[in-house]
């Protein structure tokens, strides 16, 4: 079962748009106590599944608001409930004054570990696209066909602009983190190493 804080990362990783950078620098301690909350969130969600999955009910899409922002979407259906308590409680014992602090930390992290990523795959990405638009071009795609296709491809790849303005602060930050980060689909509470 995913959890919402496992919905919620997900939802940063595949629709995150620029976030504005506040807050304290994003420091070790800072990073593992992000990565710790979602563990302990994740942990919490298993022995609360009746309200977690009443509030993954409500927790897509539509209901996300501003989608630069997704973890205070999450923070705003969390504080609604009558158990908001318990999940500040356990984001304050990890180091965060409160679910806004952990909502704007979670987003810095996920900017830049989306960032890295593309640093990293970027001339592989450019190389990809390059020559999915050389394939449409030679294929047997009506012209409406071509041209959907290739604004798909163009949107993703606009995508991958948006984490240009990630400071490199964060990214050098989030660096030693990345196979933890990586890690956090996992639905295995273990697989995060400390």
């Amino acid at each position: 079962m995913r959890t919402l804080l496992t919905t919620a990362v997900l939802t940063v990783l595949l629709s995150s748009a620029g976030l504005a950078q506040e807050g304290p620098p994003l420091s070790d301690d800072r990073i593992n106590g992000f990565i710790a909350s979602i563990v302990a969130l994740e942990e919490w969600g298993e022995n609360h599944e009746e309200e977690v999955d009443a509030l993954e009910d409500v927790f897509d899409g539509d209901a996300m608001g501003d989608i630069s922002n997704p973890f205070a979407a999450a923070t705003r259906m969390i504080e609604a409930q009558s158990w908001s308590g318990e999940v500040v409680d356990i984001v304050q014992d990890h180091g965060f004054s409160g679910l806004e602090d952990w909502a704007r930390t979670g987003n810095r992290i996920f900017m830049a570990f989306m960032a890295v990523q593309m640093d990293v795959n970027k001339v592989d990405m450019e190389a990809g696209l390059a020559e999915a638009l050389k394939q449409i071009e030679n294929s047997d795609m009506t012209e409406d066909q071509k041209a959907q296709t290739r604004q798909m491809l163009m949107g993703a790849n606009q995508m991958a602009s948006i984490y240009a303005n990630v400071p490199q602060a964060d990214k050098k930050a989030v660096a030693p983190f990345l196979e933890k980060l990586e890690n956090m689909g996992n639905s295995a509470a273990g697989s995060y190493d400390q």
